[in-house]
C-alpha cells in the first residue's frame, strides 16, 4: 500500500491575483507583514480538514 493510499490530501484554490488583492497587498507592506499572509495561508490549509471557510 503506497503512502497515498494510506494519506488523505486536501486542495486548497487560490485565485491567480491572491497576492495582488488589496487585503494581502496592505497586509505585505507592514513590517513582518509577508509572515502573516503566510500564517493566514497555513490558517486556510488548517481549515480545510474541518472545512471551515476563512475566505468569506
Amino acid at each position: 500500500m503506497s503512502k497515498y493510499e494510506t494519506n488523505k490530501f486536501y486542495w486548497l484554490q487560490l485565485k491567480e491575483d491572491f497576492f495582488e488583492e488589496d487585503a494581502i497587498a496592505w497586509l505585505e507592506e507592514h513590517e513582518n507583514g509577508e509572515r502573516y499572509s503566510l500564517f493566514y495561508l497555513k490558517l486556510c490549509l488548517k481549515s480545510l480538514k474541518t472545512k471551515r471557510n476563512f475566505n468569506s
